[in-house]
């Protein structure tokens, strides 16, 4: 999958874990799928990382959008 940023101003990538990446406009971002597998520890009930999230975006409401992004993304299902 790939998605091309079509922005008229700064706009960032932010992938869990790692630090934000700038991106430009018409910058492509292309997304594969891994060979490798993995497994993850619950640690909490399945739910935790939503209510989690939700209690913090209560607090931090988003700001109204002031730029316009469009980000569009292409499937292929062929793998190269």
């Amino acid at each position: 999958m790939s998605i091309t940023v079509n922005s008229s101003h700064q706009a960032v990538l932010s992938v869990d874990g790692h630090e934000p990446v700038t991106v430009e406009n018409e910058d492509e971002v292309k997304v594969e799928t891994s060979e490798r597998n993995i497994i993850f520890i619950r640690f909490h009930d399945s739910g935790y990382f939503y209510a989690n999230l939700n209690r913090y975006m209560e607090k931090n409401p988003p700001k109204p959008p002031t730029h316009q992004m469009t980000l569009v993304c292409k499937y292929n299902h062929e793998k190269s």
